[in-house]
């Protein structure tokens, strides 16, 4: 298992009492390690030697955690749109950035997930930023008649069925740009025509920088979490996104409790208006990596910000009847705060008990803060989670990304921690490192191409080659064959956050266009396929081509096709193809076949340096006689008791090509001064004389 250990003891303050404090403390706590499941599998699939093995979670590493990234289809226009959006994140002030009077704010899967929900409409403090947001997906209605919109610009509406609560499509996600344009066209057109209309448009919209999450923290709550959890799987209409998933955390005890007093909503809320008052700077700490190979604890070492709170701190907070409302709930109703004040009351009894019974120097998990990042702009959003007894995997999916972009989610734990001083037990809360990771948003390179090869009928100078997308998603080592594809694997390596040689996802997401490679001699290794001939065959988004290819009757060719997505990059390449059409008079048949490649040819040594005299002779294996009787040694390779000197012309040799007795055969000798340049040739024949037999 993998542990932080605070290096060293630190003082923790009171937030709520900066001039009091805390004795030293030291935590040590679980934290999670990286695991891909989708990986492990696409792995597993291809050694089915060993089924299942690799996606069994191994003993003692139940907890572990993963941010990662889908890509689903290709939308070109809401790629750009999306990458403009996060360039001007830290630009507006509140995560968001204003560029010619349009908000750029990238469509969000979640707001989606709670449309309908009595959570939204319940809920009024959030009900107009929901009401803001979502409209987003109902821009279907025409803009008041009375008014000339097309002599401002305004000529598209978008078709309903583009928009429907229950279905996006590519249609919707192209047109997000401009829908977003229109909404402020329309805007400032009616604020010079007609008030009312420009108030309600002003009204409406000024809601879109206070989105839950973004503006000010989210907290999670289990019933948001239920419908984030996407169960419908409607993620998979948006084009991409982000995941992220903790699981195997640790339950305890003080997490039923506040479950059990309604006090999980007002902890969170807590947490969030007290932390800058008990943030501590440069806490050492070290990573106590477990080697499960070599049985041992690898060390490193790292410093972190913590954040401090007190239990006696969360009681004040409770007496005071603060509520900041973070999280979208369907029970915010009159009676429910009165009962969350009457299990305020209740609360510190109730902990008073657990505490007496509570196991002292030990860190609990009681809360998770997920922060985002985009890389080179800044922060985006922050998301709390509660540890809840039945919530057994966090997830949280998460469109608010952009195409070609990094983004790090970073990962806090508040953990419990019961601090012994001399006899009485302290409740402290301390939020501490956890879990980090960045991702980079690219598609998967596309997976090979499904051929045919075919023939005419009568025609022996063209034949068909008839070339398929193919739906599929493997993990295969890359095959470069242009100089160029190392750059582009370099890159689905970095954002598939996998190292060379282990293979990577190849996945159809996109339509391709497909390249044909063509050779006239049987290759050694693909990388001879660059040195023949090549053609793109360009689809404009058809999955499937048709391309005839000029041949030569009896003349053998060989294949090799690769898919190439819109952003350009390669599939690996079909297996080799050698095509030949036999034609024998009339007669014309094709031969197809899918086949190895060839050996390579040993290297040579094809000259020699010498300065006087030059010797040319016979290897041994030349005038080695193939022939022996030698009775002592009966398992040589060439004892043949049957040879008769007298009456057997014998060969001279044993070597595969034998060159005594070769008349026919002529071999230059080409000698080149290095002074000169000059050139002699020596054209030698080496004849077999006649047997002399004794």
């Amino acid at each position: 298992m993998n542990f932080y250990n605070m290096s060293s003891p630190i003082l923790l303050v009171d937030p709520m009492d900066p001039m009091g404090g805390y004795p030293y403390v030291q935590t040590r706590y679980m934290v999670p390690y990286e695991r891909n499941d989708e990986y492990l599998k696409l792995i597993n699939q291809e050694d089915p030697r060993k089924p299942e093995t690799l996606l069994q979670t191994e003993s003692g590493f139940l907890l572990y955690a993963d941010v990662d990234f889908e890509y689903n289809y290709y939308a070109k226009d809401f790629e750009i749109f999306t990458r403009s959006a996060i360039n001007m994140i830290g630009h507006g002030g509140t995560g968001y950035g204003t560029s010619n009077g349009q908000v750029r704010q990238i469509p969000n899967l979640n707001l989606f997930l709670l449309s309908g929900t009595a959570m939204v409409e319940n809920n009024t403090n959030f009900y107009d930023v929901y009401q803001a947001n979502t409209s987003l997906y109902n821009i279907n209605q025409v803009p008041p008649t009375h008014i000339n919109w097309a002599a401002h610009g305004i000529t598209e509406v978008l078709p309903e069925e583009y928009m429907k609560q229950d279905l996006l499509s590519l249609e919707y996600f192209e047109k997000v740009e401009s829908s977003y344009t229109h909404l402020f066209q329309w805007n400032n057109v009616a604020s010079i025509h007609v008030s009312q209309h420009a108030s309600i448009f002003m009204d409406k919209y000024e809601f879109l920088k206070d989105l839950p999450g973004y503006s000010k923290p989210e907290f999670i709550n289990m019933e948001v979490a239920q419908h984030y959890a996407d169960l419908q799987n409607k993620r998979e209409m948006f084009p991409f996104f982000a995941k992220f998933k903790l699981c195997g955390v640790q339950k305890n005890t003080f997490c039923d409790l506040l479950e059990n007093v309604d006090l999980v909503e007002e902890f969170i809320d807590y947490l969030v208006m007290h932390r800058d008052e008990g943030k501590m700077f440069d806490i050492d700490y070290t990573y106590n990596l477990y080697n499960k190979d070599t049985g041992v604890y690898r060390q490193e070492d790292f410093v972190s910000d913590i954040y401090a709170y007190s239990a006696e701190g969360f009681k004040a907070h409770l007496s005071h009847g603060i509520n900041n409302t973070l999280s979208w709930s369907s029970n915010q109703t009159t009676c429910s705060f009165f009962e969350s004040f009457i299990n305020s009351q209740l609360f510190g009894s109730t902990l008073d008990q657990w505490l007496s019974s509570a196991t002292p120097e030990e860190s609990m998990p009681v809360a998770f803060r997920l922060e985002k990042y985009a890389v080179e702009e800044g922060h985006i959003s922050t998301h709390y989670f509660y540890n809840y007894t039945d919530l057994l995997e966090f997830k949280y999916y998460d469109s608010v990304v952009a195409f070609d972009k990094k983004f790090r989610y970073n990962l806090r734990v508040i953990n419990l921690y019961v601090h012994l001083q001399s006899t009485q037990k302290t409740l402290l809360f301390i939020e501490e490192p956890y879990y980090q990771e960045t991702i980079h948003i690219l598609d998967s390179p596309p997976i090979a191409p499904d051929v045919e090869l075919l023939t005419y009928r009568g025609v022996s100078d063209r034949n068909l080659i008839l070339i398929n997308q193919m739906i599929d998603k493997e993990a295969l080592v890359p095959i470069e064959i242009n100089p160029s594809d190392r750059e582009s694997f370099d890159r689905q390596y970095i954002a598939q956050d996998i190292e060379r040689p282990n293979p990577i996802i190849f996945e159809s997401d996109s339509p391709t266009d497909f390249e044909i490679f063509k050779l006239m001699e049987k290759p050694t290794s693909y990388a001879d396929f660059v040195k023949g001939e090549y053609k793109h065959l360009y689809t404009d988004g058809a999955n499937s081509i048709g391309y005839e290819d000029k041949i030569v009757p009896n003349k053998y060719y060989y294949y090799i096709f690769r898919a190439q997505d819109a952003h350009g990059y390669v599939s690996n390449p079909s297996p080799v193809y050698e095509f030949v059409l036999i034609k024998e008079g009339e007669t014309m048949y094709p031969k197809i076949r899918i086949v190895d490649f060839k050996k390579p040819e040993p290297p040579t040594q094809k000259s020699k340096s010498f300065k006087r005299y030059l010797k040319i002779g016979f290897s041994p294996r030349q005038y080695t006689s193939p022939y022996t009787t030698d009775m002592e040694n009966p398992n040589h390779p060439s004892y043949d008791p049957s040879f008769d000197p007298d009456s057997t012309e014998p060969v001279i040799g044993i070597s595969d090509d034998n060159i005594i007795g070769s008349d026919n055969r002529v071999f230059k000798f080409r000698i080149r001064s290095k002074n000169t340049g000059k050139l002699i040739d020596i054209n030698v024949t080496f004849k077999k004389n006649n047997l002399i037999r004794e």
